[in-house]
């Protein structure tokens, strides 16, 4: 009996996999045709300058420059950056129009496993520096293919192509991006404590225009409770700006907040009326 998840049938997952050295774009990679029918496996980029980047063929990612202090994305264990393929790394959303339908696909998401007749391929360069995932959906007759590289002067790079296979035109609106990029001066401190307080970057990021005189603006605002603050100073004294926050407080007739040596922790009800009036 045929399975269905709604009014479409589920696509058998009897997929062979295949790996062959093959030349794309006069390039020599190493691909592995129905990667997905394995377990996932981690993966290293290597660069000819400090940049660094680790992935798993879920699509998660994790890299930047020189160290973890300066990620582009969370640096974490291999296992979490694995389950985090569906947050982090690479997003592309299409709606496709064919034959009076609209469709929507999200190449590499598990989120509509089934829905579509698809095929991928993970493909790495012989000497290490790029790396290409690709998924063609038969149903759609349409491939999409994104790309990471990097340059010494341009940091990392993403290169995204979409390839119809069909002989009719295909009307297609596309979503494509990166997700979970740390904002400017997330040091590996400042990640773990936000991955053991639970609080997400882009929660505690801040790009409105404060409402009192402020020449400089920090790109990360964030308090250790779970949180965000209004100035980017936190109840322990410390800071994640990567500039001078002096010019975005309060006026001084505000009360300034003292806390005694003797006691270990701040007072954080002085703290909220601070920045809560």
């Amino acid at each position: 009996m045929e399975l269905f998840v709604g009014n479409n049938p589920v696509q058998s997952s009897g997929k062979k996999i295949k790996g062959e050295f093959v030349t794309i774009d006069g390039e020599k990679y190493y691909r592995i045709a129905g990667y997905d029918a394995m377990q996932p496996f981690f993966i290293s980029i290597a660069s000819e300058s400090d940049l660094w980047m680790y992935l798993s063929s879920s699509g998660g990612v994790t890299a930047g420059r020189v160290s973890p202090d300066f990620a582009l994305f969370p640096y974490y264990t291999d296992d979490k950056i694995t389950e985090s393929s569906e947050w982090t790394g690479s997003k592309t959303i299409l709606r496709v129009g064919k034959a009076g339908k609209s469709y929507l696909w999200e190449p590499f998401s598990s989120r509509n496993k089934g829905a579509y007749n698809i095929e991928r391929s993970i493909a790495k360069s012989t000497i290490g520096n790029k790396i290409r995932f690709t998924e063609k959906n038969n149903d759609l007759g349409l491939t999409f293919t994104y790309v990471y590289m990097n340059a010494d002067r341009f940091g990392w790079i993403k290169k995204s192509i979409l390839t119809n296979d069909a002989i009719g035109a295909v009307e297609v609106e596309i979503v494509d991006g990166l997700q979970n990029i740390l904002p400017a001066g997330t040091n590996r401190l400042t990640q773990t404590l936000i991955r053991r307080w639970s609080m997400p970057t882009s929660a505690l990021s801040w790009s409105k225009k404060p409402t009192w005189p402020c020449s400089a603006w920090s790109p990360l605002w964030w308090t250790v409770p779970n949180r965000a603050s209004r100035c980017a100073s936190t109840p322990y004294g410390t800071t994640a700006s990567t500039k001078s926050t002096s010019c975005c407080r309060r006026p001084s007739s505000t009360p300034s907040v003292s806390v005694a040596k003797s006691k270990p922790k701040p007072n954080r009800k002085a703290f909220a009326e601070r920045f809560w009036p």
